[in-house]
Order: C-alpha cells, then structure tokens, then sequence
C-alpha cells in the first residue's frame, strides 16, 4: 500500500491524508529519486486547532478564511489569537470547549480604531454565531471579548477580560469595581 499519488507532467507527490494522519507533531524531510537527480522538501507536521468539514488547521484564523460559503468552524484546542470575520464570511464558531483569547494584552493606551482593528479577542465585520461552551477572553482594559459591526448571534460562550484593571481618574482598581470597556 503506498502513501502517496504521482501525477504526470512535473513532479507533483501528494502525501494521503491516511498516510498523515499518522505522524506525529513535527519537522519532517521527503526525497524523490528519479533516474538523474534526487530532490528533496521538508514539511511540518502541526497540531490543529481548529477544524472546517473534518480539515483541521493550524490557527484559528486559517480556519475562519478558507470558508467560502457558511460553514462550522470547530475548535479543537485553546488559542491565544485575535481573530477577524470578514465581511463576506458567514462562520458558525463552536468553542467545543475550548477558548480563545486576545493574542494582546495592552491596549489601554491605544486609540479606538486600534483596539477596534487589531486588539479584540473577535472581530466581526461578516456573519457569525457563536455557539457551545468555552471562553472568549478580551484579556485587558478598553478591549472587547467581540467586536461587532456585522451579525451576530450568541448561542453560548462566556465572555470577559480576565486582566481588567480598569484606570480611573490615575488610579487602578483591580477588585473589578470599574469597567473600563464593554466586553461585547
């Protein structure tokens, strides 16, 4: 039984998913012998966070942009990411248990289109329900667990900024007794 398939024309070997399913997380060197040189590649073998119809991918955000047309993005393992939903993408976002938080942790003196753009755990621009268990977390002041300027539905989840320490008038409180932003 052979791993692979050879197409005519240029080399082209494609590995099957059978064959790769099987290896383990990691670095990994292929050769092809011909009859007057030998060429090699490596690859990598990663761990998959997410998945879109049994393909699994390695961020969270690869998994979101190769939906074209609406689909389920599952999570299959906790990420630190912050994530956009497009304008055109239609995502239901199952946490399966899992959560996501903002790969940023500072953003109390950034402006709003920053924090808008580039700090929030989700932002979504496009279409997207979220449902199952699991955490969606903004992580700082003045970051938003979502951010919404499209369609949204919450079917689940549980959001915060677990790093609040909301500013007031030079002084920090971080018994969580000011809000400094809205976690959706």
């Amino acid at each position: 039984d052979v791993d692979y398939t050879v197409s005519q024309g240029s080399t082209i070997v494609t590995l099957k998913s059978s064959y790769l399913s099987n290896l383990e997380v990691g670095s990994f060197k292929i050769e092809i012998i011909s009859q007057n040189k030998t060429v090699s590649t490596s690859f990598n073998v990663v761990e998959g966070v997410a998945t879109v119809n049994g393909t699994s991918f390695a961020t969270l955000q690869e998994a979101i942009d190769s939906v074209k047309t609406k689909s389920t993005v599952k999570l299959m393992a906790n990420v630190t990411e912050s994530i956009v939903i497009a304008e055109n993408k239609n995502i239901i976002l199952d946490l399966n248990g899992y959560n996501i938080r903002s790969e940023y942790l500072d953003g109390l003196n950034l402006k709003a289109s920053e924090i808008i753009e580039n700090y929030s755990a989700i932002t979504n621009v496009g279409t997207l329900v979220i449902k199952g268990n699991g955490i969606i977390d903004g992580r700082t002041d003045s970051t938003p667990a979502v951010f919404n300027i499209g369609t949204l539905t919450l079917e689940g989840g549980t959001y915060t900024r677990s790093t609040e320490t909301a500013i007031k008038a030079g002084v920090s409180y971080t018994d969580k007794t000011v809000n400094s932003y809205y976690t959706i």
